[in-house]
């Protein structure tokens, strides 16, 4: 093979190989903002495993019975939780970081503390669901209905800590740019239907924590998180975030 050849086809093989190593960081980076995707799954799956609960406004008798009669199904479900937690917290520092890039650290803080905030609250929640399925139920049924109430008013007003997640997202890709022009009046929205979610504290009804509302509003924060993960995950490592625009 001539030598000019030979020079070519090794400069290929060393682009390629650089190529390569540069793909492997990309991915690494992906699969980290990818985590939202995941735990959205996660919690799905979490959610569904254990069956239908009873209603808030049921006796204490059908909610020991349901907690015996899916004690396994709950624990499973706890776990699950438990690793949609660590992706959550996973996924938000990806975040964090893309607005930090942004030239948006304080909203990078901002953001990243109500995820942290989010998953403390979220712990208790799931802490106390499983405390009931693994012993409570059985040794103390008298009590299990003040740890539903408990864990219930715990996961609703997770949603002011997740409104500050969202909320701060949304201002970042509004300043900058970081975002597509109609992800920030999407965060807008997002943010508004949480907030409003995480004061659902009516007896019964569509505004309290099993109602209609509140249902709502944990679609928007599982769309959200489902959008904004895909979105990182596919932008990642592929292009330099925009700066924020300095103040005249």
């Amino acid at each position: 093979m001539p030598p000019e050849r030979l020079r070519v086809v090794a400069s290929l093989v060393v682009r390629a190989e650089l190529k390569e190593v540069g793909l492997a960081k990309w991915n690494w980076e992906r699969l980290a903002a990818g985590c939202g995707i995941l735990f959205v799954a996660l919690f799905i799956v979490a959610y569904v495993i254990p069956g239908k609960p009873p209603t808030m406004s049921a006796g204490n008798a059908k909610w020991v019975h349901y907690a015996l009669s899916n004690s396994r199904e709950i624990k499973v479900g706890s776990i699950l939780l438990g690793l949609a937690l660590i992706t959550f917290v996973w996924f938000a520092d990806s975040l964090a970081a893309r607005l930090r890039d942004a030239g948006e650290p304080r909203l990078a803080a901002i953001a990243f503390g109500g995820a942290v905030a989010t998953a403390a609250v979220f712990a208790i929640g799931i802490a106390v669901q499983a405390a009931v399925a693994y012993r409570i139920a059985s040794e103390q049924p008298t009590l299990v209905k003040s740890f539903v109430e408990l864990g219930t008013v715990a996961l609703t007003i997770i949603r002011f800590p997740v409104a500050m997640t969202i909320g701060a997202t949304a201002i970042a890709a509004l300043r900058t740019g970081v975002f597509p022009k109609w992800y920030a009046p999407f965060n807008g929205l997002a943010a508004l239907v949480v907030l409003v979610g995480a004061g659902a504290l009516s007896q019964k009804g569509f505004y309290s924590p099993d109602g209609g509302y509140t249902t709502i509003s944990l679609i928007f924060f599982l769309a959200w998180t489902l959008v904004t993960s895909g979105w990182l995950a596919f932008r990642v490592g592929t292009e330099r975030a925009p700066r924020a625009t300095p103040a005249t």
